[in-house]
């Protein structure tokens, strides 16, 4: 149940949901009309897809037992939730293109052409760049979606023998006593 304000009545709004909300804001509204600024306008859609592709594919390779995180749709799932998402899919636009050119820095081509090893120095790179960076906000942003797309789908609880979680089906024996001799 949530808390109501002793003066109007209403849900009280606590500091951590108003800081959630205002850095969603910032990401949402000022930081991509930032950076659509300061990056050359236009871009390839299909080079921004092959591009997250290989973000994410960077991020979570999948090996004999697990699958790649494009194995699992996660590259698609991420540009659903841009479709939705305006500042998001400025984020993933200007990213993208922030990508390619630091992969065009090195002199072999665009982002999703680079060996794995490359790939992931660029992105090691993003990491440690500075905090309200363009870069370090795609890292983690990116990161974020990533694995949260990646462990929602049941294909990714196999290798980890894990059947998934207990609801909406419920506890197996909730409706026995607990055993004593436990």
């Amino acid at each position: 149940m949530a808390a109501t304000s002793p003066t109007h009545g209403g849900p009280k709004l606590t500091r951590r949901d108003l800081l959630r909300q205002m850095g969603f804001a910032a990401i949402t509204f000022w930081l991509p009309a930032r950076w659509a600024l300061a990056l050359s306008p236009g871009s390839d859609p299909e080079a921004s897809e092959k591009t997250l592709r290989a973000l994410v594919d960077t991020l979570l390779p999948g090996n004999g037992a697990f699958p790649s995180a494009s194995a699992l749709g996660v590259d698609r799932s991420i540009l659903s939730a841009a479709e939705s998402n305006t500042g998001l899919a400025k984020l993933i636009s200007a990213g993208c293109r922030w990508l390619d050119q630091a992969a065009h820095s090195t002199g072999e081509g665009a982002f999703f052409e680079l060996a794995a090893p490359v790939r992931a120095s660029i992105i090691a790179a993003a990491e440690r760049s500075a905090r309200r960076s363009l870069p370090r906000v795609l890292f983690s942003s990116t990161r974020d979606l990533a694995f949260r797309y990646y462990y929602a789908s049941p294909e990714s609880w196999r290798p980890l023998s894990y059947a998934g979680p207990p609801q909406p089906s419920g506890f197996a024996g909730h409706d026995r006593a607990p055993d004593e001799s436990a």
